[in-house]
């Protein structure tokens, strides 16, 4: 990749020789003056003394392209221009005329300084012309439901059918290529999205459930996707080395860009589910303040959404009862010189859940099998507030971030387990809890260990942080520099109380009962960074180059007393008058303190070319970590200490953005440094069956990471995407272990070992045909190889354990939808085919084929029907009762009052109640399966309340 680079570069640079014009560029942005907003489309001349046209340009950037009413951009994109002059300094003029708007002229006299590679031109604002507007005309189309421009996806809101009083979680998951997984997090096209704005701007920072959850997709006109740059944007201008984020903006329509909403719904069901939710929020083109509050059990999916019905893939694990509520403000000025937001939430979540694991240990000699029963409920409050002032001149500007948070938990554990020789269906909690008194001796012959384990614990703790950030433009040059810094502080303490009762053997052969108390305080944690960076250009492209340091201390402190006995042929019981003594042996204090020196390099070049545009960056990084431990357990007394060079690539890539096409492509090279506690060669047996020993040979793991990614969009009717993935690791991070086949007891190591590796090629593509389009045919594929390395011995050293896992992954669609009816069909596989040499005798399938219909259709008198039936068979399971064919059918009936200000629906959540939260995982440790608690199926009938207040606009 670094070869490609410098060709391209000696190539252009080259070229560019041959070609070289002593010019200079003037750059600026202009501004609607009503509204204090960007303007684009302009056409920007320079012009001689005698009215010559010396150049001509167009103005402004666009992330992506505008509806053609509209005149204005929002503050995710910029009206930035660059025009380049020849070198002579002297008076010109700069004309700027676009249509709708009044000629603007403005006199610039050019000074030039040696360094001068850019001058920037004064802020120009535009008069509107007066419009003459046609009424009661009507124009009907159809509906484009997405479009490309380069790498920018805009998905029109208005082309998706959703149900009356969706929010905007529904309106993104029918969005082709658009995921939400684990906590919404948002991924495109496998990308993941790092944030979710509202209008350009951040909304409940750090948590973007909120928006999800209550931004009605009425309100929506369309969603934008592209790499948002940061303020040193406005500063610089289009440079290609200011930092860039994955973002996905939610662009509000113009008849709720000022207003008043409210939106809200209660309801309740069978099983004593209910459900309740406000939102309300104001909002002008320089002011909003939202207010949210929220009860539910029913896991917080209170409406049909495709993403429901997807097999279990960890989110909503179990049942919780959660009530939340918070507030977000935003305020800013008309000429944008500030802006001060933030939020404060609040929130109270008891989860219940059960889960049911099954796993087949793969071992060189005879595999083993684990069964596990755990009962468990988890009950925890947080209360957390952002801020985030800003200040933004024309030559600097300034952030100021502070935040705080405070947790609260409180979990009980119950957990029934047992790891056998041999492989036993059926198993089941009861069976093992009393398998010591059951008949069926073949459960016992094959008994390697059963535990019996309670588990309570109570934890707080909070967390502050502060980042103040100062970025400044240098007087009569182009460069520019950032100041920073940050600081954090946390402080936790938790206290638990376990109780394990452990056999060994079918008699039993021996027992262990242990009753363990565990406080940990107080643990704390401080960082400090300070960070410098400079901006300026080279001859080719741009660089900067910065200098950081940081300062880490840590302190942990954990104090251990317990209650243990021992038995041979007999179960243990504790003694009558037995009181807890210090475990010295496992309690242990932990102070360390890191010291970093980071410089940082970044050079990137961007140039337009007749047929496209090209990016180049390079951007190495070398860390020096000097770090010291003070570690004491038991007898030990330990200080390790080192002191290390790391390199880092963080970027080296190459990307060409066409017309109707673009390739990137990139790679990445990451070392990880050794935690200094595994260094440390002490025993931890606080956990009988998981022994914990440290290992002082541990190096610092690499990681290279390759991505190539391509996207072709002709025309508005066909779109595909393709990326490939691939992490190479050397010197890998792993927990090994030496495993006692006669007690089951596992002595865990962590170790480097190279050879865990993954490579996968995804490719989607959408095209939309038929009369008014309104046809549409998807198919998204992947497919990828995983190499799996571990270090594991059976009664032995731990050796190298290598298992490759081949994964499939399809699901093809057929769509319809007119302004009444959306129809779709949809099915698909997700299979597993995993080997290995040495330890597994034949190789193992597992997978899912499933199919889908879904039909949203509007009936006469208002109604509205929504319907989704999902079939799953699943097969090569370890628990072979899970190999079946089940059938997942929700509905919803709703009834809109007063053109949908009221709604009156009743969901029915899993009619045919066979949804199973089932999930499945492989690597070189072997296979698991695990089974959790889902929501019962229920009636709910609710009402949604809808009102906006929109003032009236003069004419």
């Amino acid at each position: 990749m670094l070869i490609v680079i410098l060709g391209l570069v000696a190539a252009d640079a080259s070229a560019a020789g041959a070609t070289k014009v002593d010019s200079i560029a003037l750059t600026g942005k202009i501004y609607d003056r009503l509204t204090t907003r960007h303007v684009i489309g302009t056409k920007v001349e320079v012009l001689r003394s005698d009215s010559s046209v010396i150049s001509s340009v167009e103005g402004g950037y666009r992330y992506y392209n505008y509806d053609n009413r509209t005149n204005v951009l929002k503050s995710d994109s910029t009206s930035h221009y660059s025009i380049n002059v020849p070198r002579v300094a002297g008076n010109y003029l700069i004309k700027v005329t676009k249509d709708g708007y009044e000629p603007h002229f403005l006199s610039y006299s050019l000074v030039l300084n040696k360094r001068d590679m850019e001058k920037e031109v004064p802020k120009i604002y535009l008069s509107r012309q007066k419009v003459t507007t046609l009424e009661d005309f009507t124009v009907k189309a159809s509906k484009v439901m997405f479009y490309n421009k380069g790498d920018t996806i805009v998905y029109n809101a208005d082309a998706f059918m959703l149900p009356e009083g969706s929010m905007l979680d529904a309106l993104i998951v029918q969005m082709p290529g658009v995921e939400i997984k684990d906590g919404g997090k948002i991924y495109v096209n496998g990308r993941f999205v790092e944030t979710l704005l509202l209008n350009g701007k951040d909304f409940f920072k750090g948590d973007q459930n909120v928006m999800l959850e209550n931004i009605g997709a009425y309100a929506v006109k369309d969603v934008a996707v592209y790499e948002k740059k940061d303020d040193m944007d406005s500063i610089l201008g289009d440079r290609a080395d200011v930092d860039k984020d994955y973002v996905m903006d939610v662009r509000l329509k113009k008849d709720y860009m000022t207003g008043f909403m409210i939106n809200a719904e209660a309801g309740g069901g069978t099983k004593s589910r209910y459900l309740g939710r406000l939102f309300t929020m104001s909002y002008t083109n320089n002011t909003r303040l939202s207010l949210y509050g929220n009860a539910n059990n029913i896991n917080k999916k209170n409406r049909l959404t495709q993403e429901e019905f997807e097999l279990y893939d960890g989110e909503d694990a179990g049942i919780t009862r959660k009530i939340n509520g918070g507030i977000d403000y935003l305020a800013d000025n008309a000429l944008h010189t500030w802006e001060a937001s933030g939020n404060v939430d609040a929130s109270y979540n008891d989860n219940r859940n059960t889960i049911i694991t099954n796993a087949v240990n793969f071992l060189q000699t005879a595999d083993n099998y684990d069964f596990s029963n755990r009962d468990m409920r988890a009950r925890d409050f947080s209360l957390s507030t952002f801020h985030d002032f800003k200040l933004k001149k024309d030559s600097w500007n300034m952030t100021l971030k502070p935040q705080f948070s405070y947790n609260k938990k409180r979990d009980n554990d119950e957990t029934v387990a047992a790891t056998f020789y041999e492989e036993m269906q059926g198993v089941d909690k009861e069976m093992v809890r009393s398998i010591y008194t059951l008949s069926d001796s073949e459960l016992r012959r094959a008994l390697i260990n059963r535990n019996l384990k309670n588990l309570e614990s109570n934890s707080h703790g909070y967390d502050a942080k502060f980042n103040g950030e100062t970025r400044v433009k240098i007087p009569g040059s182009p460069d520019a520099m950032v100041f920073k810094l940050q600081s954090k502080y946390s402080r936790s303490s938790s206290f638990s109380e376990e109780l394990q009762d452990i056999c060994f053997g079918e008699v039993p052969s021996s027992s262990q009962l242990q009753h363990q108390f565990t406080t940990e305080r107080p643990h704390y944690s401080f960082n400090i960074q300070a960070l410098a960076r400079y901006y300026f250009r080279v001859p080719i492209g741009n660089l900067q180059a910065s200098y950081e340091f940081a300062h880490t201390q840590t302190r942990k402190n954990s104090d251990i007393t317990a209650l243990e006995a021992f038995a041979e042929n007999s179960m243990a019981e504790f003694t009558p008058g037995m009181i807890p003594v210090p475990d010295f042996a496992n309690s242990y204090t932990s102070k360390l303190y890191k010291n970093e020196h980071r410089i940082k390099i970044k050079w990137a070049y961007k140039k337009k070319y007749e047929r496209g545009k090209l990016e180049l960056a390079l951007q190495p990084q070398f860390y020096f970590e000097d770090q010291h431990l003070f570690y004491h357990r038991g007898e030990t007394f330990a200080t390790p200490d080192r002191a290390y060079l790391r390199f880092r690539l963080e970027d080296c890539s190459v990307f060409w953005d066409a017309k109707n096409w673009f390739l990137r492509a990139s790679y990445k090279i990451d070392q990880t440094a050794v935690n200094l506690v595994n260094l440390v060669d002490v025993r931890n047996t606080s956990d009988p069956l998981n022994i914990w020993v440290g290992n002082p040979d541990l190096k610092n793991s690499t990681t290279h990471t390759v991505n190539l990614t391509f996207r072709h969009a002709p025309d508005k009717k066909l779109s595909q995407y393709v990326s490939f993935h691939a992490v190479f690791k050397d010197n890998d991070f792993v927990s090994g272990y030496r495993y006692d086949s006669r007690t089951g007891v596992r002595t865990m190591k962590t170790y480097n070992i190279s050879g865990n590796n993954n490579m996968d090629l995804y490719h989607s593509i959408y095209y939309r045909f038929g009369p008014s389009d309104a046809f549409n045919i998807s198919n998204f594929i992947s497919g990828a190889i995983s190499n799996y390395s571990n270090m594991i011995g059976y009664d032995a050293d731990p050796a190298p354990q290598k298992v490759r896992n081949y994964a499939l992954q399809e699901d093809i669609g057929l769509g319809y939808r007119t302004e009444k009816c959306l129809l779709s069909v949809n099915g698909g596989i997700d299979v597993n085919n995993t080997h290995s040499a040495g330890v597994l005798p034949t190789r193992l399938n597992n997978g899912v084929w499933f199919g889908r219909l879904y039909g949203h259709v509007a009936l006469p008198f208002n109604f509205r029907v929504d319907s989704e039936f999902r079939i799953m068979k699943r097969y090569g399971c370890i628990d072979e009762s899970m190999n079946t064919t089940d059938c997942v059918w929700n509905a919803t009936l709703g009834y809109e009052i007063n053109k949908g200000v009221w709604r009156i629906s009743l969901d029915a959540k899993d009619i045919l109640n066979q949804n199973k939260g089932f999930n499945y995982t492989v690597n070189a440790n072997g296979r698991t399966q695990t089974l959790n608690t889902v929501l019962p199926r229920y009636l709910m009938l609710s009402v949604h309340y809808r009102f906006d207040f929109k003032p009236k606009r003069g004419k």
